[in-house]
């Protein structure tokens, strides 16, 4: 009888030990990895930790947006075209942008890659080894707005994020109430002439930003961005009332103002040419609301 009940008790007791063991286990364990499931601009479903430490950003765009969030002590690495703002040209580089080292962004070991669309193969590759990567492609300032909320939900600065947007949209409201009943110059943008001339047509920034900023692009009668004929330039200069200067081949208005088309447009020799920054209008951005306010002073200066 004695023998039994010791055995009982035995038993009970190895219980309570393993139900304190069981219950300080669950108490006091590592709490389980955690993440948020997004949908980038590609459609593609990236599930992203909770917990960055390590950032590459291989877009100057995203570059920009991560610092304005104010985690660029997050970024471990970036291309040699993410030199905006002035820290990011502090930053460990992985190579150009349209050439980045899969090696040097292996050996970072990022949490989150963060890519453009302009060349998927690099985005198999880095995912082929295990990372992380999520693509942007915006194509409209909507879609800058976007990505701003997209990076700030990843990087748990979604009210910072929300804040920041609608400030954007705030000094976007504030330009398009003053176009309301402003005319329509016309605007020829030159994006470069280091080989051939190319300009911006439909379904470009530069065509938008033109556009909510009172002018009318003369040259959208194509899509997308594209080379124009001297012939077809010169057979709009009577349409031209301005030319918006953003040249990413370091080119510039005085370089070419006594060479054909150029000596032929009636704007460029009566100095109505505005010189802006590439990087403003080409790099998806928080900054491309000071683009849109740039060029609305240039096409309206009465109303500023």
């Amino acid at each position: 009888m004695k023998r039994k009940r010791f055995i009982i008790l035995s038993v009970v007791g190895i219980l309570i030990v393993i139900g304190i063991s069981l219950g300080l286990y669950f108490t006091f364990k590592a709490p389980l990895a955690s993440g948020v499931t997004i949908t980038d601009d590609l459609g593609r479903t990236v599930q992203v930790s909770s917990n960055l430490h390590k950032v590459v950003s291989l877009s100057p765009g995203a570059t920009e947006i991560l610092f304005a969030l104010g985690v660029g002590d997050k970024i471990v690495g970036v291309t040699n075209q993410c030199d905006y703002p002035e820290e990011a040209k502090t930053k460990p580089k992985v190579g150009d942008y349209w050439d980045p080292s899969v090696e040097e962004i292996v050996a970072l070991g990022p949490d989150l890659i963060l890519a453009e669309a302009y060349k998927p193969g690099l985005v198999s590759q880095l995912e082929g080894v295990g990372l992380t990567v999520i693509v942007f492609q915006p194509e409209d300032i909507s879609g800058i707005l976007h990505d701003v909320l997209l990076i700030g939900q990843v990087t748990g600065t979604g009210k910072k994020a929300q804040s920041l947007v609608a400030t954007m949209e705030q000094r976007i409201q504030a330009i398009t109430s003053k176009m309301e009943n402003a005319a329509k110059p016309g605007v020829f943008y030159e994006g470069d002439c280091s080989y051939g001339i190319w300009t911006a047509g439909l379904g470009t920034f530069q065509d938008e930003l033109i556009t909510l900023a009172g002018g009318r692009n003369v040259g959208a009668t194509e899509e997308g961005y594209y080379e124009i004929s001297d012939e077809v330039l010169l057979s709009i200069n009577n349409t031209i009332d301005i030319i918006i200067w953003g040249d990413m081949g370091e080119v510039s208005p005085d370089d070419v103002k006594g060479e054909l088309p150029w000596s032929g447009l009636t704007a460029m020799q009566t100095g109505k040419v505005h010189i802006i920054d590439p990087d403003l209008i080409n790099r998806p951005g928080p900054r491309i609301i000071d683009c849109l306010e740039e060029f609305a002073r240039i096409i309206h200066p009465e109303l500023f």
